[in-house]
């Protein structure tokens, strides 16, 4: 096993998650849909880990779309399926996916009046990253431990980089900072 770099272990994966702003609607709209694809795409052209593969996983997407890919798509959850289903084909990266989640669009749409964390690049609120579900899900972050042979070992269940669960990470990373590997 060879050791990992914690900046590296952070940055190597982005959970890529699209909140429908019309989830409770039944129909889906062209326009709609063509809003949501796009920005998307722009969301893994601008913030995927690797940017040659953003660019790459962005200009796929734009393509499946344009050739019809997720017309079948009854409903915003069926899109959402379908969509996380090209993408893991295509990218061959099991932490983007497309989730439909009306809670999300509902607290996206009237989130909590909170200050703007100084440390933050941008001062938008995310209830994913930030909100009290994640809080509870400690982030991600279900165990630490160093195993025998001094292996370093973190579980952990969800990808969450945010100002917030930056020192859940921080104090991970400590923890097994002396092991030789890390699993």
């Amino acid at each position: 096993m060879l050791p990992i770099n914690p900046a590296r272990f952070c940055l190597s994966s982005i959970l890529f998650i699209c909140c429908f702003q019309y989830a409770f609607a039944q129909a889906l709209q062209p326009r709609e849909i063509d809003a949501a694809i796009n920005s998307m795409a722009q969301s893994i052209d601008t913030a995927y880990v690797f940017p040659e593969k953003g660019q790459k996983i962005a200009q796929y997407l734009r393509s499946e779309y344009k050739r019809g890919s997720f017309s079948n798509a009854k409903t915003w959850k069926d899109l959402a399926e379908m969509l996380s289903k090209s993408l893991h084909e295509f990218s061959s990266d099991g932490h983007l996916y497309v989730r439909n989640d009306p809670k999300t669009v509902k607290d996206l749409q009237s989130p909590p009046e909170i200050e703007p964390d100084p440390m933050s690049p941008k001062a938008s609120y995310d209830p994913f990253f930030e909100g009290k579900d994640a809080i509870e899900r400690n982030f991600g972050f279900r165990e630490v431990k160093v195993l025998e042979g001094n292996i370093g070992y973190i579980r952990i269940s969800e990808i969450n980089i945010s100002i917030k669960s930056l020192p859940v990470l921080f104090a991970a990373m400590r923890f097994v900072a002396n092991s030789k590997a890390l699993i």
